[in-house]
């Protein structure tokens, strides 16, 4: 992504939209895809502001070569970076997907967050965004968040979240 915002998701066999990852200006997205060529993507790709994107060719990188270039070495070793860093977050999006509990998906999910000198996590996420990652419904993640909130497990300031116990 040279610049822009595009949000990779799928539709789940109830015809609910489960978010996979949002790719900001400076991220790599479709590596893997890059690298194994498959027919068919499993995401779609959705533009959630002008995006510019710059698509690498990867077809040299798969011919047998008994050494390669110092352009191709240095693309080898980012796209190996770029998946190492995918593989981690995929990790990290099957750990939240897996749990049967809502609240334990927040907590997850909130954990994995950085967090801001003051102890807050900004959440860029829009309710419904962050629903659609969490494959969970809209409004039972209010309800949750409004009951961990009643129950001081975490304050919500606007997109600034609190977390009160570990």
């Amino acid at each position: 992504m040279l610049s822009g915002s595009i949000e990779g998701s799928f539709i789940n066999e109830n015809d609910a939209k489960i978010s996979i990852n949002r790719f900001d200006a400076g991220k790599l997205y479709g590596e893997a895809l890059g690298c194994v060529q498959p027919p068919h993507s499993p995401i779609q790709l959705e533009a959630l502001q002008d995006s510019l994107v710059l698509l690498v060719n990867l077809s040299a990188m798969h011919q047998e070569k008994e050494s390669l270039s110092g352009f191709q070495y240095h693309l080898a070793m980012n796209l190996i970076h770029g998946l190492a860093h995918q593989n981690i977050y995929q990790n990290y999006k099957v750990r939240i997907l897996s749990q049967k509990k809502l609240r334990d998906r927040i907590g997850i999910f909130l954990h994995g967050q950085p967090r801001a000198k003051d102890g807050s996590i900004l959440v860029k996420l829009t309710v419904t965004a962050m629903a659609e990652f969490l494959g969970a419904n809209r409004s039972a993640l209010s309800r949750e968040l409004g009951l961990m909130q009643d129950e001081g497990l975490l304050r919500i300031e606007g997109r600034r979240f609190f977390l009160t116990q570990p």
